[in-house]
């Protein structure tokens, strides 16, 4: 220890955050070792589609190609979603970003209702019946548009802060996240459109450092839901259900 210290008084030692996986019935970290021993293999993951509504204002400063293809959204005559891909609803509470790949081409379905934006080779594994393809956007055209929170943290008691200073933010009367570009967007399932979560993963955390997202944490270390969500109290996995029905009753669970 008497080394360390003079290491640390000599600013040789880095300090710094990481997700680690974490036991819920411990309250505990869990070592790369107990990791290695392997995981409870039965649990069920559902296989969910999320809509996530394009903030406007952020479409209206890009390039006129986009806006044209998205006129309609931008006269608020349908509103466009990102559509994103997740085994795990439990995290959606937590997201605050999406990630695109950049060199991928994205399609905007055009429905009777709404737009939805997907990437264009993954079109066929979706279930877009009455939509068809009003245009084609690159991902790194898509990046640094902004869309709406699923859930507004501070609507539910659950602080925002920002990384890497984790300075706890003020509320917003107009809170959007931000869409990114990562080089880590697979094109071999889902949308091609990622859910980002900060607080759950470690890839999002390390993009969340890197491009200083938002981090909002609404599970304690028994693994429950926090704040006055209607499913707060409930174990992680019990509040799935709970959290796609609440989607679904605002038109935000596209499919299941």
């Amino acid at each position: 220890w008497w080394i360390v210290k003079k290491l640390w008084d000599k600013g040789l030692i880095y300090q710094g955050y990481k997700v680690t996986p974490h036991c819920p019935r411990c309250g505990t970290s869990l070592s790369s070792h107990e990791v290695a021993l392997g995981y409870r293999d039965d649990a069920e993951d559902p296989s969910v589609y999320i809509k996530f509504k394009l903030f406007i204002p952020s479409l209206l400063k890009r390039d006129s190609v986009l806006r044209s293809i998205l006129k309609p959204a931008a006269l608020s005559e349908k509103p466009a979603y990102f559509l994103a891909w997740t085994t795990t609803p439990w995290t959606l509470p937590g997201n605050t970003a999406l990630a695109v790949a950049p060199g991928a081409e994205y399609s905007v379905m055009e429905g009777e209702q709404d737009h939805l934006i997907l990437a264009m080779q993954l079109t066929g594994r979706v279930k877009l019946e009455g939509y068809k393809e009003a245009g084609v956007i690159l991902g790194e055209d898509l990046a640094h548009l902004q869309y709406e929170p699923l859930f507004d943290p501070h609507d539910f008691g659950v602080h925002r802060v920002s990384l890497p200073s984790l300075y706890v933010q003020e509320a917003r009367k107009d809170l959007t996240y931000p869409v990114i570009s990562a080089d880590f967007v697979s094109l071999e399932e889902g949308t091609g459109i990622v859910h980002m979560a900060p607080a759950f993963g470690e890839v999002d955390f390390d993009a969340g450092m890197d491009r200083g997202l938002d981090f909002v944490q609404p599970v304690d270390l028994e693994g429950k839901v926090t704040g006055t969500y209607l499913f707060a109290g409930k174990f992680v996995k019990d509040a799935d259900p709970l959290i796609l029905d609440d989607l679904k009753s605002y038109g935000l669970l596209y499919l299941s």
